[in-house]
């Protein structure tokens, strides 16, 4: 792989329009492109990129770019430059096709941490295309071997009720799992499932006919609550919430920030100009929903992509059309077909 050449101070680089760079013609193109160079780059909260796409990332990281299709407005693309790009923050539910290129990584001189989300509902079946979580927790424990805890964070995401699923089972599946990986992870992070205000997560659930999942109520949160304080104390981390808007700080739990510049200094702390930037940047991610917490990073990630195909995914809208794209995505990447985006017919 081509030695990223990074510049040696960090600076904010001006957003120029592709059509600019190339001085092609506007009128003639109704794709809007837009160049960016992100120093941060999120991998991804929209699909799992390290399990489903780690060949192709680390196939775009050679190549010097990718194209983000902005999901919302499809005419939108932005063109994702690393000339930048120092950090690299994974979020995926299993780590193995990961394992191998982490030497890679750290030779061309990247920083990063990974968020592993290990949940057990397994018996359940809602998480259907991930491997055993036995399997995933061998995994975050060799990762954890490879890159030292402080790079690896837990996430038992999103925490579900199920009518087959009691509250003292539930808390009995996260202590087995933290019981195994607490010495090899960083702090643990979680969710409570949010139905009622995200219509993608109430449609996935009708059309997996998920009629008996649902929210915690009040009392249950509490049991919840009152339960990982207590495994905090018993494994000596750090438990946080991610995108709640309620106050747990009487139970010891702090909001999360899943990108999170102190972290960030303390794993890139020989690189002086690099965490004065982070420092300089700790505002949070506008671009993010409001009880996010976290800084500002490029996600690169395309949505109705993912092959885990988890029943309450918001990501997801049409699994037949998730089934086509990774088909599609495949048969392009092993015939040698640049392959900017994701997606294969979006550039």
């Amino acid at each position: 792989m081509k030695v990223v050449s990074h510049p040696t101070k960090i600076r904010d680089l001006m957003q120029t329009t592709l059509c600019d760079t190339l001085n092609l013609n506007r009128s003639t193109d109704t794709i809007r492109r837009t160049d960016i160079h992100p120093v941060i780059i999120s991998a991804s909260r929209a699909t799992d990129i390290p399990a489903w796409y780690m060949d192709w990332f680390m196939d775009r990281l050679q190549k010097g770019y990718i194209i983000w299709v902005n999901p919302y407005r499809p005419t939108h693309h932005q063109i994702v430059r690393f000339d930048a790009t120092r950090i690299i923050v994974f979020w995926t539910k299993n780590p193995a096709p990961l394992i191998p290129y982490i030497s890679e990584l750290e030779e061309n001189g990247y920083y990063f941490y990974v968020h592993v989300t290990l949940n057990d509902y397994e018996r359940e079946g809602i998480e259907p295309n991930l491997p055993s979580y036995r399997d995933r927790i061998r995994s975050c424990i060799e990762l954890s071997h490879q890159i030292g805890r402080d790079r690896v964070i837990w996430r038992y995401d999103p925490i579900i009720m199920i009518d087959s699923l009691s509250v003292q089972e539930l808390i009995n599946r996260i202590e087995n799992i933290g019981d195994q990986i607490a010495l090899h992870v960083n702090r643990m992070i979680f969710s409570f499932v949010q139905i009622a205000r995200y219509k993608n997560v109430r449609s996935s659930l009708m059309r997996h006919m998920d009629t008996d999942i649902r929210e915690p109520t009040v009392i249950e949160r509490e049991v919840i609550l009152q339960a990982l304080f207590a495994l905090s104390q018993k494994w000596n981390i750090p438990i946080e919430a991610c995108g709640e808007a309620s106050d747990y700080s009487s139970y010891g739990i702090k909001k999360a920030q899943c990108i999170n510049p102190n972290l960030l200094v303390q794993i890139c702390a020989d690189d002086t100009d690099l965490c004065g930037y982070i420092m300089k940047n700790k505002k949070k991610d506008p671009g993010q929903r409001a009880t996010c917490t976290c800084i500002r990073a490029k996600d690169i990630g395309q949505y109705s992509t993912c092959m885990h195909l988890c029943h309450y995914c918001y990501a997801n809208r049409d699994e037949k059309l998730v089934y086509r794209r990774y088909r599609e995505h495949l048969e392009a990447f092993k015939k040698g077909i640049d392959l900017p985006s994701i997606v294969f017919d979006s550039h």
